[in-house]
Protein backbone atom coordinates (compact mmCIF):
# COMPACT_ATOMS: atom_id res chain seq x y z
CA UNK A 1 0.00 0.00 0.00
CA UNK A 2 3.01 2.44 0.70
CA UNK A 3 4.86 1.82 -2.41
CA UNK A 4 1.30 2.56 -4.34
CA UNK A 5 0.79 5.06 -2.65
CA UNK A 6 4.39 6.63 -3.28
CA UNK A 7 3.96 5.90 -7.08
CA UNK A 8 0.64 7.82 -7.20
CA UNK A 9 2.34 10.67 -5.56
CA UNK A 10 5.54 10.92 -7.82
CA UNK A 11 3.52 10.48 -10.83
CA UNK A 12 1.01 13.26 -9.98
CA UNK A 13 4.01 15.40 -9.17
CA UNK A 14 5.70 14.76 -12.47
CA UNK A 15 3.04 14.73 -14.44
CA UNK A 16 1.97 18.31 -12.95
CA UNK A 17 5.08 19.36 -14.11
CA UNK A 18 4.63 19.28 -17.28
CA UNK A 19 2.38 22.36 -18.40
CA UNK A 20 -0.27 22.01 -20.33
CA UNK A 21 -0.39 19.89 -23.26
CA UNK A 22 -3.31 21.35 -25.29
CA UNK A 23 -5.47 24.29 -24.65
CA UNK A 24 -8.66 22.40 -23.30
CA UNK A 25 -6.54 20.55 -21.09
CA UNK A 26 -7.28 21.40 -17.25
CA UNK A 27 -3.95 20.02 -15.90
CA UNK A 28 -3.95 21.30 -12.37
CA UNK A 29 -6.15 22.47 -9.76
CA UNK A 30 -8.07 25.63 -10.89
CA UNK A 31 -7.23 24.95 -14.59
CA UNK A 32 -4.64 26.21 -17.06
CA UNK A 33 -2.96 29.05 -15.23
CA UNK A 34 -4.80 28.03 -11.40
CA UNK A 35 -7.26 31.02 -12.76
CA UNK A 36 -10.11 28.51 -12.38
CA UNK A 37 -11.22 29.84 -16.02
CA UNK A 38 -12.01 28.01 -18.75
CA UNK A 39 -10.98 28.89 -22.24
CA UNK A 40 -14.21 26.92 -23.88
CA UNK A 41 -16.42 28.71 -25.88
CA UNK A 42 -19.40 26.41 -27.02
CA UNK A 43 -19.95 26.79 -22.85
CA UNK A 44 -23.81 25.31 -22.14
CA UNK A 45 -25.36 27.59 -19.42
CA UNK A 46 -28.66 26.14 -20.01
CA UNK A 47 -28.30 22.90 -18.57
CA UNK A 48 -31.78 22.62 -17.07
CA UNK A 49 -32.95 22.87 -20.59
CA UNK A 50 -30.36 20.80 -22.50
CA UNK A 51 -28.64 18.53 -19.47
CA UNK A 52 -24.96 17.51 -20.92
CA UNK A 53 -24.47 13.94 -21.70
CA UNK A 54 -22.68 12.00 -18.93
CA UNK A 55 -19.67 10.74 -20.36
CA UNK A 56 -18.55 8.86 -16.73
CA UNK A 57 -19.93 7.14 -13.82
CA UNK A 58 -17.56 5.42 -11.88
CA UNK A 59 -17.56 4.61 -8.20
CA UNK A 60 -14.02 5.05 -7.14
CA UNK A 61 -13.98 4.92 -3.92
CA UNK A 62 -14.22 7.87 -0.90
CA UNK A 63 -11.40 10.42 -0.43
CA UNK A 64 -11.90 14.21 -1.75
CA UNK A 65 -9.23 14.53 -4.50
CA UNK A 66 -9.83 16.66 -7.92
CA UNK A 67 -10.13 16.06 -11.33
CA UNK A 68 -7.46 16.38 -14.04
CA UNK A 69 -8.04 16.09 -17.63
CA UNK A 70 -5.29 16.07 -19.94
CA UNK A 71 -4.91 14.63 -23.57
CA UNK A 72 -8.71 13.15 -23.49
CA UNK A 73 -8.26 11.36 -20.14
CA UNK A 74 -9.92 12.28 -17.22
CA UNK A 75 -7.59 11.44 -13.93
CA UNK A 76 -8.54 11.50 -10.38
CA UNK A 77 -7.59 8.95 -6.71
CA UNK A 78 -9.76 6.84 -4.64
CA UNK A 79 -9.29 5.21 -1.78
CA UNK A 80 -11.84 1.40 -0.58
CA UNK A 81 -12.74 0.33 2.80
CA UNK A 82 -9.45 -1.98 3.10
CA UNK A 83 -6.83 0.87 2.71
CA UNK A 84 -5.72 0.85 -0.32
CA UNK A 85 -5.31 3.63 -2.61
CA UNK A 86 -5.66 4.30 -5.93
CA UNK A 87 -5.11 6.71 -9.44
CA UNK A 88 -8.17 6.20 -11.46
CA UNK A 89 -7.77 7.33 -15.60
CA UNK A 90 -10.83 7.34 -16.94
CA UNK A 91 -11.00 7.43 -21.14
Amino acid sequence: MRRTFRLAVTGLLLGGSWGTARADDWPDFLGPKRRGVSAETRWNQEWEASEPKTAWKVQVGVGSSSMSIAGGKLYTMGAHREGREAVICLN
